[in-house]
């Protein structure tokens, strides 16, 4: 009996994971570059064990029984999202794969898709956040029609000639979807994700930079809705269970007395 405790609790356990997860997709419908998460599941080990009918001549037999369901993984979805025209020079979009590289304060280099840049007092082109794109891209005072072309090399006129300036970088993963979040919309690499490989937009399978324009969140409302009763209704039969095991088990203490 109380295996079916066990494995009650088990998809209660997992469907409240399965929840916040939808929870944390809708809260970041409109969050620039974000990349939704969705619940895997993996049942449980199994358990084997002898059932016998007292009374009976019947042999003991044999039989395994499931212990649950376990998560197991939280997996990163990568799709695109909608792109949105900005007008804005700094607001910078990759059509395909990669991700921006920004230099965090510990000195660690981490990865996002939000391209919501902008230039800070001292030149320096950084996140919304202030993290410094790497590598550093410094636009001059008094510098006229900056451009940012499909390889990110950005250019502006300085005293009347146009000039580059530097290049904002693409970085690809052998598996992306293995990048640890970190918050802020930025991602570090693990051993799953592999190293950075990065280089010029547009070379080597990375995308192409487009200048004024933003993409969005890859999160469905519709979608995530769906899920979100199809884990409610999951979670209320775990929960049924959870009630009938306690009826049975009142119904055998009371045959006792």
């Amino acid at each position: 009996m109380t295996t079916i405790l066990k494995v009650a609790a088990s998809g209660l356990l997992a469907q409240q994971a399965n929840l916040d997860l939808i929870a944390n997709n809708i809260a970041n419908l409109g969050t620039t570059g974000f990349k939704k998460s969705r619940a895997v599941f993996a049942d449980a080990a199994y358990e084997t064990g002898v059932l016998e009918a007292p009374g009976t001549n019947e042999a003991p037999m044999e039989v395994t029984t499931g212990t649950g369901v376990t998560l197991a993984a939280a997996q990163r979805i990568l799709s695109p999202g909608s792109f949105r025209e900005t007008g804005n020079v700094w607001d910078l979009t990759i059509a395909g794969d990669g991700f921006f590289q920004v230099s965090l304060a510990d000195g660690r280099t981490a990865y996002t898709r939000d391209g919501s840049f902008q230039v800070d007092a001292q030149g320096q082109l950084v996140t919304a956040d202030g993290s410094l794109v790497t590598p550093p891209v410094t636009i001059p005072q008094g510098a006229q029609d900056v451009e940012i072309d499909g390889a990110g090399t950005v250019r502006a006129k300085v005293d009347g000639k146009l000039t580059e300036l530097g290049a904002v970088n693409v970085a690809t993963f052998p598996n992306p979807a293995g990048l640890l979040a970190v918050g802020h919309n930025l991602f570090v690499p693990s051993d799953a994700s592999g190293e950075a490989q990065a280089g010029a937009g547009g070379t080597e399978g990375r995308g192409q930079l487009m200048s004024g324009v933003l993409e969005g969140s890859n999160v469905d409302f519709a979608e995530e809705t769906t899920k979100m009763i199809e884990a409610q209704r999951a979670y209320q039969l775990s929960i049924k269970l959870v009630q009938t095991a306690d009826e049975m088990l009142g119904l055998a203490n009371n045959i006792r007395k």
